[in-house]
């Protein structure tokens, strides 16, 4: 990947960004839902600007997941005028969001091959070990233990890194 010029490797830092965001899911405990949705946005806009979405719609497995994700987000709008419930819409419009970074990590993932993504698997997956061993021994008020024993830090609440794998998972 040496040889390769800044905007071919831009799909593998947006890709890598979209997992590490995965792996610091809790991270909004720390600098705010807002400036979490934030990064979401800097990855969304910036996925965006390297790969134009539109040769992807032909894909079956992204039609499936558009077609989820249209069922959910009717729903929880149907949900949400029925019950005259704001949150439910908020949480419609937040799965709209998920869509759209959906739609553009899928698209920037196209140009990876399964080197790269074992390399944004290695990296996601350290990144989240990192925080965990500075939250443990440096930041210890970010530093988590449950009752059954698991660990975390809140940035990446105990059981958060089974998520990255959710991003290979390929048909």
């Amino acid at each position: 990947m040496s040889n390769i010029t800044t905007k071919q490797r831009m799909p593998f830092y947006i890709v890598l960004s979209a997992c590490a965001l995965v792996v610091l899911g809790d991270l909004r405990n720390v600098i705010t839902p807002f400036g979490y949705w934030a990064l979401w946005g800097l990855v969304l806009a910036s996925g965006a600007l390297v790969v134009k979405a539109g040769r992807i719609y032909k894909d079956i497995v992204f039609l499936c997941a558009s077609f989820g994700f249209a069922i959910l987000v009717l729903a929880l709008l149907i949900a949400g005028l029925a019950n005259a419930d704001a949150y439910t819409a908020y949480q419609a419009a937040k799965f709209i969001m998920i869509y759209a970074v959906f739609v553009v990590v899928y698209a920037n993932s196209q140009f990876l091959d399964i080197d790269d993504f074992y390399r944004i698997s290695a990296t996601a997956t350290g990144i989240g070990l990192v925080v965990f061993i500075i939250s443990k021994y440096w930041l210890s008020d970010y530093y988590i233990v449950l009752g059954d024993g698991r660990q975390g830090s809140l940035f990446a609440y105990p059981g958060v890194l089974w998520k990255t794998s959710a991003f290979f998972v390929r048909l």
